[in-house]
């Protein structure tokens, strides 16, 4: 296990190796009483973490909202303001 999270898998044989990357696993979503809502996953403390948006998914044009240092625990990012978009999508980018 590599200190970010993936697999590190070596086949003798041949001397290949493989990597299995982690998958960003989504604590949840929540809506908040004041509007917006907050957004969970579950970090690494040896990654950061890019929270991004786009108003459009054909095609994306994704935004940086805000980078979050890993933890040994679940990230909470709160997301209030859409910038007056009607629909708005989020996704959370590991950066290595």
């Amino acid at each position: 296990m590599a200190p970010w999270g993936d697999l590190i898998v070596t086949e003798n044989d041949h001397g290949v190796v493989r990597i299995v990357r982690r998958k960003l696993a989504l604590a949840g979503a929540l809506p908040m009483q004041a509007g917006g809502f907050e957004i969970g996953w579950h970090s690494m403390p040896s990654l950061s973490y890019r929270v991004e948006y786009s108003d459009d998914l054909s095609p994306p044009d994704w935004r940086e909202l805000e980078t979050v240092a890993g933890a040994t625990s679940t990230i909470i990012t709160t997301c209030s303001d859409t910038g007056g978009a009607s629909t708005r999508f989020y996704r959370v980018v590991d950066m290595r």
